[in-house]
């Protein structure tokens, strides 16, 4: 066992398959103290446990710290020894496209009342016609 055998280093992003989505959920809720998150240009990541949104990073490359990213303290599982984080992880796209629509209704309506830029299209979806 070396000296660096603890570390490991795992990534999270959106996978190209589903780009086009305007919200995808990662499928893991477990996800491990130190991880890489990207966040591509065009969306969002949010973080929900409990049913609430406990926090949102913008875009860039994060390192998943509750040293760094304080609302992450409110994630951690316990019973992991603090290794990982216990949360729902979505990336919502900021921008309107032709969307593949994989998501629950749920999200959908949270990222409406949010505001993001899709919030037309959402509302289309979501909302009866008004006469």
């Amino acid at each position: 066992m070396g000296i660096f055998s603890n570390l490991r280093r795992e990534f999270i992003v959106r996978p190209d398959a589903y780009k086009a989505s305007i919200v995808f959920k990662w499928p893991d809720t477990n996800i491990r103290n130190r991880t890489q998150l990207t966040v591509e240009q065009d969306e969002l990541a949010v973080f929900f446990r409990d049913g609430k949104v406990n926090g949102v990073i913008q875009p860039g490359v994060s390192t998943l710290d509750s040293s760094e990213i304080p609302f992450l303290g409110n994630l951690v599982d316990a019973a992991t020894g603090g290794r990982y984080f216990k949360t729902e992880l979505y990336f919502v796209s900021t921008i309107c496209r032709s969307a593949e629509w994989s998501t629950t209704w749920s999200i959908l309506k949270r990222a409406w009342r949010s505001g993001c830029a899709c919030s037309e299209t959402i509302r289309s979806r979501l909302l009866p016609p008004t006469a």
